[in-house]
């Protein structure tokens, strides 16, 4: 019976540049990986670099989503903040016709309360006229828990407009909640969101880790040889 020698380090490492490309091709290369080692019944001998790659295509997808889409919200220090952008969410929330299913929101918060976050459908990126819409959902959630976003960090802001620093552990916990987090606010506007906090990274960050798996690949063994899984 014919033999076939699993992905090579280099063949690994070849296939990482490829996915950082898009979105279509993280998510490829990982699901590719998983389908091979399951074929040839090396799952578990290969499940920790699986785990890796799986992290890394996670990686990438968020750091294309937060990049692209870049964040719409208007700062408004003013006494009626949280009216305003409540009224603008609940305008939003009542023009929802066309919107796409399977929507998801990944975000991530700094140490310094910086913000990233990226909305998909299915995988895809949502953009235009519903990325806005998505967009004013989330202004509305911070500004209902008196949240604004400035100089693209989260802060606190009082009735007259004041603006003062916040905990980012507390933002952290309350996306969550669930009853003032972000998915209850979304499911009680009338659009369902999968919400998942990514951890922040810097705009280097996609260099780092790929260099870690990298390592990781090259410290490990090359793949055993198993039958034709073609």
């Amino acid at each position: 019976m014919p033999k076939y020698t699993l992905p090579t380090r280099d063949a690994l490492l070849k296939a990482m540049q490829v996915g950082e490309t898009s979105i279509e091709a993280a998510e490829y290369m990982a699901t590719r990986f998983e389908q091979i080692l399951t074929k040839a019944k090396l799952l578990p001998e290969c499940n920790d670099m699986l785990e890796k790659i799986k992290e890394y295509a996670q990686f990438v997808k968020f750091k294309l989503l937060s990049s692209a889409q870049v964040w719409s919200g208007q700062e408004r220090p003013t006494s009626d903040y949280q009216n305003t952008q409540e009224n603008k969410a609940e305008f939003l929330a009542s023009h929802l016709e066309g919107l796409p299913s399977g929507l998801k929101l990944e975000v991530a918060i700094g140490d310094d309360a910086k913000i990233l976050r990226g909305f998909s459908s299915n995988g895809k990126m949502v953009e235009g006229d519903q990325l806005k819409t998505m967009d004013g959902l989330l202004e509305g959630w911070l500004a209902k828990n008196s949240l604004a976003i400035s100089g693209g960090a989260v802060v606190k802001i009082d009735n007259t407009g004041n603006q003062t620093k916040v905990d980012p552990q507390e933002i952290r916990q309350l996306i969550n909640d669930s009853e003032k987090g972000v998915a209850k606010y979304f499911a009680d506007k009338g659009v369902g969101m999968e919400v998942a906090q990514r951890t922040y990274q810097e705009p280097k960050a996609l260099e780092t880790k790929r260099e870690e798996i990298r390592q990781e690949i090259e410290s490990g063994a090359e793949a055993p040889t198993t039958q034709s899984i073609r």
